[in-house]
């Protein structure tokens, strides 16, 4: 490779580096402040944090030797038959 090569590869590297660096520069700054800047987030107007729910729990699913004990008289409720599952379709070649 040439150094005239070499020297224009340079050239549009920086350039084009300069035009997106110009073009984004807001979203550039945004992003650094989000990732790097260490201040606490701004309080809501009421001045406290809302509380959030979460999509999942901490607490372990109960076992049936933890769970407690339930109702046995079942005149009212209809029964539930365990059915097991039809077996895979199998494919003849």
């Amino acid at each position: 490779m040439s150094r005239l090569n070499i020297f224009l590869f340079l050239l549009a590297l920086g350039l084009w580096s300069s035009i997106y660096v110009l073009k984004f520069k807001e979203d550039i700054r945004e992003w650094y402040l989000n990732k790097f800047d260490k201040t606490p987030p701004k309080l809501p107007p009421d001045g406290e944090m809302p509380v959030v729910s979460l999509p999942f729990r901490y607490e372990l699913p109960q076992t049936e030797d933890a769970a407690p004990a339930q109702d046995t008289d079942k005149t009212n409720a209809p029964e539930a038959k365990e059915t097991e599952a039809p077996p895979p379709p199998t494919v003849k070649a």
